[in-house]
């Protein structure tokens, strides 16, 4: 036993298994692992490269539920809530509008005038990807009981306003003032 002790200390076989288990500890440790599941943008590393505690290695997004920012006049923010609905349409997937809801409205109004809407969209299948051109219609003052048209199908005659409206009959429908 003396004697195997002395050979794996001659043959520096103790040293290396030490070295070895150093090694693995070390590669244990230096597993890079997220807080949630998400998707690499910006790799700014390369393999092999030496690296410490501190260094910015890579971007890691997470696109589902996606967030849009949106800036919204000083004038039009006090008609909106956090929880009403958004349609957002991309300029990426014209004719296509994907909903959302409004997260939040950040109190503070910047110089140009505007407050930043956050708006929140589904986006399983990621493909909604950051920095993408969005337009935004967001859904503002609830009136339960009106019906609201917009001003262009408004008409003055007579200096009154009038509108046209649909109504059933016994010969089909009309449109009457």
């Amino acid at each position: 036993e003396d004697r195997q002790r002395f050979a794996r200390a001659k043959s520096g076989l103790d040293a290396a298994e030490v070295a070895l288990r150093r090694a693995q500890l070390d590669r244990a440790r230096t597993q890079v692992t997220a807080p949630f599941a998400g998707r690499v943008a910006t790799l700014q590393v390369v393999p092999g490269q030496w690296v410490t505690a501190g260094t910015e290695l890579m971007t890691v997004l997470d696109l589902d539920p996606i967030k849009v920012e949106v800036q919204v006049l000083e004038g039009e923010v006090g008609l909106l809530a956090a929880g009403r609905s958004a349609a957002v349409s991309f300029a990426a997937f014209p004719g296509e509008t994907f909903r959302g809801r409004i997260e939040t409205i950040n109190p503070l109004v910047g110089s140009g005038r505007t407050a930043r809407v956050t708006v929140v969209v589904p986006n399983p299948g990621g493909r909604i990807l950051p920095g993408m051109y969005a337009r935004v219609a967001l859904q503002a003052r609830h009136y339960p009981d009106r019906v609201l048209v917009p001003r262009s199908a408004i008409l003055q005659r007579d200096r009154r306003n009038m509108l046209f409206v649909y109504q059933e009959g016994e010969n089909g429908g009309r449109a009457m003032w």
